[in-house]
C-alpha cells in the first residue's frame, strides 16, 4: 500500500475520515457535483463563441478569482507559500491543471456541438475509471464484486463500439482526462486553494497567448462581439469553474475516492436528463444496452461500497 507523507498535507489515501469530516465532504462535494450538472445549461448561453476560446477564458477568469481569495486571507497566502516549497507537489498540481484543461475543452465542445448525452456517459464511465486508477495505482484494495463493475463498464462500452461502428470517443476521453485528474490531484496533496492556484496558473501562458494570436470568426480576447452578454458569461464561466473545483478539492481531503465515486453519479444523471428531455437528443434502444450494462456496473460497485463499511 503507498503511503502519502504528512509534510505533503495529504491526508492517507486510504483514511475512514471521522463523521464530523465526512459529513462536510459530503455536503460541499454535492454542492460541486449539483453545480457540474447543470452547467451545460450555461454553456449553451454562449454556444456561439468557439470552444478553444471559452477554455481560455475559463482558465483566465478561474485563476482571477482565485487571486482574490489569496489576497484577502493571510493564512491561504501563508498555505500557498508553504505550498510552493514542495517541487513534487507543485508539478503534480500542473499537471492536474493541464488534465482539466483537457477535460474542459472536451466537455464544452461537446455540449456547444449537441453531444450532451454521450458528455453524461464519459461521467457515468468516471467513477469506475477512478476506482480503478486508485487499485492500480495507488495500490488500493479493490474488491472482485468492484472489478465485476468494471468489467460490467466496458462491456457498455463495446457494445457502443460494435453497435454503432464507431469509437465513443468524447466519453472515454472524458471519463480518462477526469480519472487522471483525481489520481494526480490526490499525489500532489495540495490544500484545495494552493493546489487550484497552481492548476490554474499552468495553463494560463497558452491561455492568454490563444486569446492574443488565434485567428478566427471569432478572434480577439472576445469582447467585441455580444456586448455585455457574452463578456459577462465568459468572465462568470471563471466564477463557476473555480467554485465546484474548490468544493470538489474540499471533498478529495475528506472522503475516500470509493465515496467521491458514488456521489459523483449525480452529475452524469442529470447532464443525461438535459440531453434527453430539453435539448431532445436521440436516446434509442442500442443505446439502452450501452448505459445498462454501465447501469448495471455502478449498482455493483454502489452495493460493494455499502458492503465494506
Amino acid at each position: 500500500m503507498m503511503r502519502v507523507r504528512r509534510d505533503t498535507g495529504a491526508l492517507p489515501l486510504v483514511h475512514a475520515p471521522d463523521s464530523t469530516r465526512a459529513r462536510s465532504g459530503v455536503l460541499v462535494g454535492l454542492i460541486a457535483f449539483v453545480t457540474w450538472g447543470l452547467v451545460p445549461l450555461y454553456w449553451k448561453l454562449i454556444d456561439d463563441v468557439s470552444a478553444d476560446r471559452i477554455v481560455a477564458h475559463r482558465a483566465i477568469w478561474c485563476l482571477a478569482f482565485l487571486a482574490i481569495v489569496v489576497i484577502v486571507s493571510a493564512t491561504r497566502r501563508t498555505a500557498l507559500r508553504e505550498a510552493m516549497k514542495s517541487p513534487r507537489s507543485v508539478a503534480f498540481s500542473a499537471l492536474a491543471g493541464w488534465l482539466i484543461g483537457i477535460n474542459w475543452f472536451i466537455y464544452i465542445w461537446a455540449v456547444i456541438h449537441g453531444y450532451v448525452i454521450e458528455a453524461s456517459l464519459g461521467y457515468f464511465l468516471s467513477p469506475l475509471v477512478t476506482v480503478a486508477m486508485g487499485a492500480l495505482v495507488l495500490g488500493e484494495r479493490l474488491p472482485a464484486l468492484r472489478w465485476v463493475a468494471v468489467s460490467l463498464a466496458s462491456v457498455g462500452v463495446l457494445l457502443k463500439v460494435v453497435l454503432l461502428g464507431t469509437v465513443p470517443w468524447i466519453a472515454l476521453s472524458l471519463c480518462l482526462t477526469w480519472g487522471c485528474y483525481a489520481l494526480v490531484k490526490k499525489l500532489a496533496g495540495l490544500d484545495s486553494i494552493s493546489g487550484l492556484i497552481v492548476e490554474s496558473a499552468s495553463i494560463l501562458p497558452p491561455a492568454m497567448l490563444y486569446l492574443l494570436f488565434a485567428v478566427g470568426p471569432d478572434s480577439g480576447p472576445g469582447f467585441a462581439a455580444g456586448w455585455p452578454r457574452v463578456p459577462m458569461l465568459l468572465i462568470g464561466g471563471g466564477l463557476i469553474t473555480a467554485v465546484p473545483l474548490l468544493c470538489y478539492a474540499f471533498a478529495t481531503r475528506r472522503l475516500t475516492l470509493a465515496t467521491l465515486g458514488l456521489m459523483q453519479y449525480l452529475t452524469p444523471t442529470m447532464t443525461l436528463l438535459l440531453g434527453v428531455f430539453l435539448y431532445r437528443e436521440p436516446f434509442v434502444a442500442r443505446d439502452l444496452f450501452t448505459f445498462g450494462c454501465i447501469w448495471a456496473g455502478l449498482v455493483l460497485y454502489s452495493t460493494s461500497s455499502v458492503e465494506s463499511r
